[in-house]
């Protein structure tokens, strides 16, 4: 936070923003940039030559977002007249065109669901003989009953819970989903009828997102009954295996 005339001014790293001030000139050195001219036009256009890094528009043209470099936040940027394009939307659908969009491209695949561990193998005995294969399938046999009682069974999934961080008093929220990227800003509809400036809109986002960042813990893997069952019979397989490396007594 810093002092002018008396005034006081937020910079774009200062965590906790105050009500803006209204009336007075921009001093966030963000006057000038608009999503609709700047480095490039988005996925969609005609440039051949966009790529991630141009930033990710929503189809109006009102915001832009950048993916930030392994979880960092990344930019935002609001166009100056933003309140012309969106008309006839919400900034909300806007961020969450443009959060979708960098979500889709920079981050799919990146959170395969992963197996469960193996379990251990162990020999049936010294060397392979009919009581083995006996227990085998009866093993086999057990599984399979409780296969066939898993009708409703979750599969195995990644459990977590979203976070939130917020700006301007709760003006603008935003909210990070399972792994962290965010996926929606929301903004108080009396706020922003006032008359918000493109760049406070910006620094707003861009403040939420870093607390909403500060709360987030990465979510857990939860495995399904199907997943643990399926590696029992990965078990019987290999240990099945060791046990024929003793020999067979049929």
């Amino acid at each position: 936070m810093i002092r002018r005339n008396n005034d006081v001014v937020w910079e774009d790293d200062d965590e906790f923003l105050a009500a803006p001030i209204y009336g007075q000139q921009d001093v966030s050195g963000e006057s000038g940039d608009d999503p609709e001219t700047d480095e490039g036009a988005g996925p969609g256009a005609a440039e051949e030559a966009w790529n991630p890094m141009q930033g990710f528009p929503d189809g109006l043209r009102a915001v832009r977002v950048w993916p930030g470099d392994e979880g960092a936040p990344g930019r935002v940027r609001v166009s100056l007249n933003w309140r012309e394009k969106l008309r006839d939307s919400r900034l909300d659908h806007a961020f969450f065109t443009a959060f979708a969009a960098m979500n889709a491209v920079c981050h799919t695949g990146e959170h395969p669901l992963p197996r469960p561990a193996p379990l251990p193998a162990k020999a049936f005995g010294d060397a392979i003989s009919w009581q083995t294969l006996e227990i085998v399938r009866r093993e086999r046999c057990r599984i399979d009953a409780r296969m066939a009682e898993l009708t409703d069974a979750m599969p195995t999934r990644w459990v977590g819970e979203p976070a939130v961080g917020s700006a301007f008093g709760k003006g603008v929220v935003v909210t990070l989903g399972l792994f962290g990227h965010p996926v929606s800003a929301r903004f108080d509809p009396e706020w922003i009828e006032g008359p918000v400036r493109s760049s406070e809109l910006s620094r707003g986002v861009m403040t939420a997102w870093r607390q909403a960042l500060k709360k987030f813990r990465p979510p857990r893997v939860e495995f399904g009954e199907r997943e643990l069952l399926a590696r029992e019979y990965d078990k019987l397989d290999r240990s099945l295996l060791l046990s024929f490396q003793n020999g067979l007594s049929l």
